[in-house]
């Protein structure tokens, strides 16, 4: 009697309990895990292997991981990799500070459409920017270099885009300063005045209350910024693509896509390369999984209060510093970008039989590859948009409102994919399709970009949801239960409704992402599946600068009209919840 008693006190078998929801808990696992691990680990494999293309036979070979060491030119960019990384990180952050503390902290005007202008800048697509640069400061036809040399003391251009420092300001202004401010602001907003007025009671200046007060209190939130900041620098790739191969300024992203494309290939160096970076970033990704990714969550204490500094006549000064630095990331190059499209010859203002026309707008959209990249970018960024709403809800639920045995395994496992740079998950994609018989279909079609922009999107999505249930009561979601309803009713008509505004900023945000991808899927894609961003970027390395430019155009309207529209929704369906 006793053995029976024991036996029935015993746990079910495995295969009793895998109800339906542990089986789907269960399938989301095993499906992220494998579409995260699988890259790294052919990449890892394929490293110590030499082949003369992707999928051709390869022979084992530690050339790869010799070149890695002792080649010069791969030392040369991982120098230039952490030297730009460096240095624009450390002019953002001065930037930024100041700038947040402008719009957070004091009485300056416009403080709200200032901060939305930094949204802009942050959303604004990279290269049509990088087209109206080159416009500007090209050596030879830039705008503003034929108006610096008709000063008399200047004999020669003072401004090179395809240059080092060309690399860091176009980065600066499309989105190393912005992403700061926008990540910042909510830090800087909610932090309390008391220490400010002390400071400023004792006499201490306003330059000394920001830097010895505001500045030590926002430390951990400016450091968690930056480090976040840091792993997009480390990840950069279509900047130095476009304007590095002119100035000779390699980045390790640049080297893997050259030791892939071009020919002769050589992929072992490529995989090898890669782990030598992925060693470097993973452990900046888990400083980010430590401090963001299990962060407790409070809200503001009723000492809560903000009495802004008050600028005094350096109110409306101070504003237009903040206004020209928004315009010039956007109203600045867009304008001049818009202006290249009905030019002539690009960049050149003075053509004897007339300067603009609109032959080359009639030319590309007119053109077949252009409407099929076209047609390619939006089957893309909705498909993305989709996927996204629905995998990642569901990856946030079940890290927070389950007790799902390896919950936390897949919060970390979705949290990789920050550590991967965009060529090198495209790279290790791009084995997984060739060298897994089921997915070799699968090489050519858009699908396979979908998964790739999805997964490079999966880390903030993930938090953007899991910070929301966090904030919805689970007495929500067992009050549904309770009236007779599943768990997967509850989900599906109670928590999603009281979600719409962050589905819709979730689905915005990776709509807007796979439309402007580059790094992602440059290994992926063809000519079959090619969206606008890679046919600019090939328009741009052919110096068919003109047609890149109108694709440019069409880029940045199609990225703002869907986040104007994605806007007007949220609030729709906010408005109507409430």
């Amino acid at each position: 009697m006793a053995a029976v008693a024991a036996a029935s006190e015993r746990p079910p078998p495995f295969a009793s309990r895998l109800n339906g929801r542990a089986f789907l808990f269960y399938a989301l696992l095993l499906l992220v895990a494998f579409l995260v691990l699988t890259p790294i680990v052919l990449i890892f494999f394929n490293s110590f292997y030499e082949a003369e293309t992707i999928g051709a036979r390869a022979q084992f070979s530690l050339e790869g991981w010799k070149a890695a060491f002792t080649s010069p030119g791969i030392r040369q960019s991982l120098i230039n990799t952490l030297t730009l990384t460096i240095t624009r990180q450390a002019i953002a952050v001065a930037v930024a500070i100041i700038f947040v503390w402008l719009i957070t902290r004091t009485d300056l005007p416009g403080r709200r459409w200032l901060e939305f202008g930094f949204w802009m800048v942050f959303f604004m697509p990279t290269l049509p920017v990088l087209l109206g640069w080159v416009l500007l400061l090209h050596p030879s036809y830039g705008y503003l270099n034929e108006l610096a040399m008709r000063l008399p003391f200047v004999n020669g251009p003072l401004f090179n885009i395809y240059s080092w420092w060309g690399i860091v300001w176009v980065h600066l202004l499309t989105g190393s300063i912005a992403i700061k401010v926008v990540l910042l602001a909510p830090a800087f907003r909610n932090m309390d005045s008391a220490l400010e007025e002390a400071s400023r009671i004792s006499g201490a200046s306003v330059f000394s209350t920001v830097w010895r007060v505001v500045v030590p209190i926002m430390l951990p939130a400016i450091l968690v910024v930056t480090l976040m900041s840091a792993v997009i620098s480390l990840q950069a790739f279509e900047i130095e693509l476009a304007l590095g191969g002119r100035a000779g300024v390699d980045v390790f992203s640049t080297m893997i896509w050259k030791f892939v494309k071009l020919d002769p290939a050589y992929p072992g160096r490529a995989a090898a390369l890669s782990i030598l970076i992925l060693a470097v970033m993973i452990p900046f990704v888990l400083l980010q999984y430590r401090f963001i990714g299990r962060r407790n969550y409070a809200t503001v204490t009723g000492r809560y209060q903000v009495n802004r500094t008050r600028l005094g006549g350096w109110r409306w000064p101070t504003f237009g510093v903040v206004m020209f630095f928004i315009a010039m990331a956007t109203v600045l190059p867009l304008a001049f970008l818009i202006t290249g499209t009905f030019m002539k010859l690009f960049g050149f203002f003075g053509l004897p039989n007339g300067t603009f026309t609109l032959h080359h707008w009639d030319r590309v959209l007119t053109d077949p590859i252009f409407i099929g990249s076209m047609r390619n970018t939006l089957v893309l960024g909705g498909s993305a948009a989709l996927l996204a709403a629905v995998w990642f809800s569901l990856v946030a639920y079940v890290v927070v409102r389950t007790r799902f045995r390896f919950r936390m395994t897949l919060d970390f496992i979705s949290w990789l994919p920050w550590a991967l740079p965009g060529v090198l998950l495209g790279l290790g994609m791009l084995w997984m399709v060739i060298s897994i018989p089921i997915f070799r279909p699968l090489h050519t079609s858009t699908f396979v970009l979908v998964i790739a922009v999805t997964l490079g999107a999966i880390t903030v999505g993930v938090q953007m949801f899991r910070a929301t249930f966090l904030q919805i009561g689970a007495d929500v979601e067992e009050a549904a239960r309770i009236s007779g309803g599943s768990w997967l009713y509850a989900y599906r008509r109670v928590l999603l409704p009281i979600m719409a505004p962050t589905i819709v900023a979730v689905a915005m945000v990776t709509f807007v992402s796979a439309v402007r991808d580059i790094s992602r899927i440059v290994l992926l894609a063809g000519s079959a599946n090619r969206p606008l961003s890679l046919l600019q970027l090939d328009l741009i390395r052919d110096e068919s600068l003109e047609a890149a430019a109108v694709v440019g155009v069409i880029i940045t309207i199609l990225t703002v009209v869907v986040a104007v529209i994605a806007q007007l929704v949220a609030q729709r369906v906010t408005i109507q919840g409430r």
